[in-house]
């Protein structure tokens, strides 16, 4: 934060469901997504030989071993906090991954009016239609790393989700980031932190 006082910049900061970050991680994980840019993991199929249920529970709460070690949520919603403070200190704007990927124009524009950029309506629909998820997974085949960009029909439905994960996320909100629902809630983003439907 003190970096981004002195900095005189203008920033953006981004969130995402919690819930869906911990999906994110599970295929970022078991797929070792991060291969196609320089860092992997080391190998595909790491949750392979276990339940998914224990895997979801693995991805929130923390493992290591098999050459892989992961610190679960924790680091992602201190961040999250993070952002959330900064935006409410006037530090930058605050959007979300939602906000882009289903509002995307509006989302680039208000980017845009941050910046103080103006932006016709032609370049804002090039911009949606650059940054489809089409066109995404296409660049990602060119460049050897499609794996990074799934259609919401590739992802796994969030029912697999259970009420037990919920618990271990409320759980670690409250150990890591014990303020960060009541500065979600007077963003007037709850849903942030919970589970979402379908």
């Amino acid at each position: 934060v003190s970096i981004l006082n002195s900095a005189n910049s203008h920033n953006i900061f981004i969130a995402r469901n919690i819930f869906d970050i911990v999906l994110s991680m599970l295929h970022h994980i078991e797929a070792d997504v991060d291969a196609g840019i320089g860092r992997s993991i080391g190998k595909k199929g790491h949750f392979s030989n276990i339940s998914e249920d224990l895997a979801i529970s693995m991805v929130i709460n923390g493992f290591s071993g098999r050459g892989v070690e992961w610190h679960g949520l924790g680091p992602h919603l201190r961040h999250m906090e993070s952002l959330f403070r900064s935006a409410n200190s006037g530090l930058g704007i605050l959007i979300t991954y939602e906000g882009l990927t289903d509002q995307k124009q509006t989302v680039v524009r208000k980017i845009a009016d941050h910046l103080d950029i103006h932006l016709s309506d032609d370049v804002l629909a090039r911009i949606e239609r650059e940054t489809k998820i089409e066109t995404m997974q296409a660049t990602g085949v060119a460049r050897g790393n499609k794996a990074h960009f799934r259609s919401r029909s590739e992802r796994p439905s969030r029912v697999i989700i259970q009420d037990s994960h919920v618990e271990m996320v409320n759980f670690m909100i409250l150990q890591q980031t014990p303020d960060l629902k009541a500065l979600v809630h007077a963003a007037n983003m709850n849903w942030i932190l919970q589970r979402p439907k379908g």
